[in-house]
């Protein structure tokens, strides 16, 4: 049985844009650009999980197109839940 792909080809474009500028950047310099972003938030931790909805949102995404990826999501989620059980 062929696997699917783990991703679709619009993620792995997506995958490859972010990789191509960034992907020769040591730990720290990486660490200060985002630390830059408007979605950094300092915490006395190490770091905390973004939201889906905020890395949506931080993409150029409305709050439609937002609600659409998350049922996406949930729908996705639902169906490997239900494969993985079988």
């Amino acid at each position: 049985m062929d696997a699917s792909p783990v991703l679709s080809r619009a993620e792995v474009a997506i995958v490859r844009s972010a990789h191509d500028p960034y992907g020769a950047w040591d730990e720290w310099r990486l660490v200060e650009f985002a630390h830059n972003l408007p979605e950094y938030t300092p915490t006395p931790h190490t770091s905390i999980p973004i939201p889906l909805t905020e890395v949506l949102s931080g993409l150029g995404l409305n709050e439609s197109a937002i609600a659409g990826r998350l049922a996406a999501d949930r729908q996705h989620d639902a169906m490997d839940r239900l494969l993985a059980s079988a």
